[in-house]
């Protein structure tokens, strides 16, 4: 039996090399879950108070720990006590996954997240419910179903920065791959004269 001061059992744990912390806050923001996100690294643990789809505090500059490519993440739910600063006002998570994805440190992997070199993106019909910046819209105008991946990162800019907010982008629901077409060919048998 638990008593009220036991803390509440993990609800997700997972290693940020394996789920990039983007992909953990769109669960978190998913289910509107409150309660708390702790990842550690080595000797170093950062938290984020989560509420309502909100970032309400956290241990430290949130975009730092976007940095982080590996370490264990957890999320234990539930409204406990907050042992770090109050933000001056919550941050919607969908915003901070924009914006923290770009200090992400290996935008390869990223890519490697939303396909390959040929994958074709499309916009999805998901409501645009975070600010973008002109860079960021410009790609998801880019992205028409008809564009490769390596030719919508490559479009305009720098590549990395690219691969980044793209990567943002598809995380958050705004891009998809297209649905392949399968087109059938049906050749006629060769007759050959008797």
């Amino acid at each position: 039996m638990t008593s009220p001061a036991d803390p509440a059992p993990p609800f997700y744990r997972t290693d940020l090399a394996e789920t990039p912390l983007p992909e953990i806050l769109v669960k978190i923001d998913h289910y509107k879950v409150p309660g708390r996100l702790e990842c550690r690294r080595g000797d170093e643990v950062f938290e984020l108070a989560i509420d309502r789809g909100e970032i309400v505090s956290a241990s430290g500059p949130i975009e730092t720990l976007f940095s982080w490519a590996n370490g264990a993440a957890t999320f234990i739910p539930g409204r406990g006590p907050r042992h770090f600063e109050l933000l001056h006002a919550p941050l919607p998570i969908r915003q901070a996954i924009l914006r923290g994805v770009m200090r992400m440190p290996d935008a390869r992997f990223l890519l490697s997240r939303i396909g390959t070199k040929s994958t074709l993106l499309q916009r999805t019909d998901v409501p645009l419910d975070v600010a973008l910046s002109g860079d960021e819209q410009a790609l998801l105008d880019a992205a028409d179903g008809k564009r490769a991946l390596f030719e919508i990162v490559n479009h305009f800019g720098n590549p990395a920065a690219n691969a980044r907010a793209l990567y943002g982008l598809f995380v958050l629901g705004f891009l998809s791959e297209r649905e392949r077409r399968h087109i059938r060919v049906q050749l006629k048998a060769k007759t050959t004269p008797a």
